[in-house]
């Protein structure tokens, strides 16, 4: 799969596999489906729905029945028997699903979930009411899904619909969650203004806090991992770092 061998690139930007073992490949102007031996393109599919549009590729999402592609003219799930990607809904900013199969698209500033049959959205409240305003920020822990404002942290509760608040991070600073990884019991966030906070999940209190080191200033973290060992990747414009949370050192790779 390359340059040479026909494979169009200009960048990877998502990988998934679905239910039946394909993977698939996203970059911005074009989608493949590899199937172990051969890799197939779909952009023809979607020129041909509309062959005056341009069309981008942004992300996609598999659940236990369908791949959902997301692109700059809708959002489209795939038909495995016709081999067809059908529009569900108009293009939205993100896609996501969680363990209970729900898809959560990016609408409008907040997360809602699509009913990709009827095509409407259930936005749930927040605090009460119906919040005007999401981070990008989704994290799904276990069976948990929390998702964030500013600075607050929120627990999907499913039986009621709706978001509860479990903590709001401390300062008066107008930094916002960027980032958030579960990981042992315990949640790790980065805010773009105050560095890395580590919640316990039981008790939602902070366990440790670490400031943002030079070069993870000015929004320049673009990525966030925690591996299995702890350690805490973080990738950046200037470079990769990784933090060791027990030692409290920051090293480049």
């Amino acid at each position: 799969m390359s340059p040479d061998g026909g494979f169009y690139y200009d960048g990877v930007k998502a990988i998934e596999q679905d239910k039946e073992g394909f993977i698939w490949v996203m970059m911005d102007y074009e989608l493949y489906r590899f199937d172990g031996y051969h890799y197939k393109k779909y952009y023809p599919y979607f020129a041909s729905i509309a062959p005056t549009k341009r069309w981008i590729f942004n992300n996609m999402v598999s659940d236990s029945h369908y791949l959902y592609a997301n692109t700059n003219n809708g959002l489209y799930r795939y038909e495995r028997i016709s081999d067809r990607f059908e529009k569900i809904y108009d293009a939205v900013s993100q896609v996501k699903v969680d363990k209970a199969n729900n898809i959560w698209v990016r609408y409008n500033n907040r997360w809602s979930i699509l009913d990709t049959n009827t095509g409407e959205l259930n936005t749930p409240s927040y605090d009460g009411e119906e919040p005007t305003y999401n981070n990008t920020t989704f994290c799904i822990h276990n069976k948990d899904l929390y998702t964030f404002i500013h600075r607050k942290f929120y627990r999907f509760n499913y039986a009621e619909n709706k978001f509860v608040l479990c903590l709001t991070l401390p300062n008066s600073s107008n930094g916002y969650i960027r980032f958030a990884q579960a990981y042992m019991g315990k949640l790790w966030v980065y805010t773009d203004e105050d560095g890395l906070y580590k919640v316990d999940l039981s008790s939602f209190k902070i366990e440790d806090h670490y400031e943002p080191f030079p070069k993870n200033k000015d929004n320049s973290l673009r990525t966030f991992c925690v591996d299995k060992r702890g350690k805490i990747w973080l990738g950046t414009i200037d470079g990769l770092y990784i933090l060791e949370p027990s030692a409290r050192k920051t090293g480049t790779v």
